[in-house]
C-alpha cells in the first residue's frame, strides 16, 4: 500500500520564537510569533483574529486576502494558518519591522544592500493594511533612490511595489530612470515586458517607438509585439504624412483683429516648418525618422519657440500674427506634443 505524502515544513530560524502563541505557515516555513504583535496598526490581522474559528475558507471583507482556518488553526505544527500568495521573504520583513528595535530599523534603511528587504516590507504592509509601516517603507526606497539610479535589475520590482501602492514620489523615480533607458535604447524588450504587465501604456508607447528605430532582427519574437510594431509603423507614417496640413487649434486672442487671416498665416507657417522637417532642410542635426512622430513635434516646438523669441527668421507668417495669438499657437503645439506623446500606445494596435 503507498505510504501518504506528509508534507514537510521548516520551521523558521528567526521567526519561530517559543513563546509566541499563534503559528503559520507561508510557503514550507512555519513562522511562530505573537498575535499582539502582527494586530498592529489596525492591520488585516485584526479582523483575523477576531473570526470565529471554523473550518471553512474565509476572507476579511477588509481585504481579498484569503485565510483557512480551523478550530486547532495556529496551534500546533501540524495546523497552521495558511498565508497564501505572499512569500517566506516577504513576511519575514513584515516581522523584521514588528520586532526590531528602533535604532536598528534607522541603521537598516540607510544601508542600500537592504534595498529587497523594504520591497518585500512595503509590498507585503499594503497587502495586509499595514498602513504606517508601507509608507515608511515607501519613504524609505525613495531615499535611497532619489539622487541616485538604482541597478537595472531593481527596476522591474521597484516598478511593481509603487504601481500597487500608487506611490507617486517612488513612481516618478522609477519612471524617470525606465524614461533614460528608453532613451538610450537599453533593454528595451524587457521594459516591453514590464510595462505591459503593469499597465504603463505612455512608456509601452515610447518603447515601441524605440524598437522602430532599431534593426528587424532586434524586435521581440513575440507575434504580438511584432505585429503591434508593424502596425505602429504603418499609422505613425500616415499620421506623420498628413501632420503638415493639420496644424494645432487654438484660441484667437482678444486683440486678434481678422481671425481667418491669422488662422491662414498659423497654417502657413506649421506646413513650411513641418516640411522642413520632412525634408531635412533644418541641417542634420534636426533629422528625425519618418514614423517619428513625438519627436516631429518636439523639433516644431523648437522651431515656433524660436521664432516667437526672434532667435531665428520668421517662416510663413507667423510675425503677421498678435503676439497673444503667437503665444496661443505655442501653447496648442506644446499642448499637442504632450498628448501624442501621452497617447502614442494608440498607434501600436493589435489589428
Amino acid at each position: 500500500m503507498e505510504e501518504s505524502l506528509v508534507p514537510i515544513y521548516s520551521r523558521d530560524l528567526e521567526y519561530y520564537i517559543d513563546d509566541g502563541n499563534v503559528i503559520l505557515l507561508v510557503e514550507a516555513t512555519l513562522f511562530k510569533v505573537h498575535r499582539s504583535m502582527l494586530m498592529k496598526d489596525e492591520s488585516v490581522f485584526c479582523g483575523m483574529f477576531s473570526l470565529p474559528s471554523e473550518n471553512n475558507f474565509e476572507s476579511s471583507e477588509a481585504s481579498t486576502i484569503p485565510v483557512e482556518r480551523s478550530s486547532m488553526d495556529g496551534q500546533s505544527d501540524e495546523s497552521p494558518i495558511r498565508l497564501p500568495e505572499i512569500t517566506a521573504s516577504q513576511f519575514r520583513a513584515l516581522l523584521w519591522s514588528l520586532y526590531a528595535l528602533p535604532a536598528d530599523l534607522v541603521a537598516t534603511a540607510e544601508t542600500q544592500p537592504q534595498e529587497h528587504r523594504f520591497i518585500d516590507l512595503a509590498t507585503i504592509s499594503h497587502k495586509y493594511q499595514f498602513i504606517t509601516m508601507e509608507k515608511w517603507a515607501l519613504n524609505t526606497l525613495v531615499a535611497l533612490y532619489i539622487h541616485q539610479g538604482c541597478a537595472y535589475d531593481m527596476l522591474d520590482r521597484l516598478t511593481a511595489v509603487a504601481v500597487m501602492c500608487d506611490y507617486k514620489p517612488l513612481l516618478d523615480i522609477v519612471l524617470g530612470q525606465w524614461r533614460r533607458s528608453i532613451g538610450e535604447g537599453f533593454g528595451l524588450l524587457n521594459a516591453a515586458e514590464v510595462f505591459q504587465r503593469h499597465g504603463l501604456h505612455d512608456l509601452l508607447g515610447l518603447t515601441y517607438l524605440a524598437l522602430l528605430r532599431k534593426k528587424r532582427h532586434e524586435w521581440p519574437a513575440d507575434n504580438k509585439h511584432v505585429i503591434r510594431l508593424l502596425n505602429g509603423y504603418y499609422n505613425l507614417v500616415q499620421e506623420c504624412s498628413s501632420l503638415p496640413n493639420t496644424p494645432p487649434h487654438f484660441e484667437h486672442a482678444t486683440t486678434c483683429t481678422s481671425a481667418p487671416r491669422c488662422g491662414e498665416n498659423w497654417r502657413k507657417t506649421w506646413k513650411r516648418v513641418i516640411i522642413e522637417i520632412h525634408t531635412g532642410k533644418l541641417g542634420k542635426a534636426a533629422q528625425v525618422y519618418r514614423f517619428d512622430l513625438p519627436g516631429q513635434f518636439s523639433l516644431a516646438l523648437s522651431v515656433f519657440q524660436a521664432i516667437v523669441d526672434d532667435s531665428i527668421p520668421e517662416h510663413g507668417g507667423l510675425d503677421k500674427m498678435v503676439k497673444e495669438c503667437r503665444l496661443n499657437a505655442l501653447d496648442a503645439t506644446r499642448t499637442k506634443a504632450k498628448d501624442v506623446q501621452g497617447n502614442l500606445i494608440t498607434y501600436f494596435s493589435d489589428l
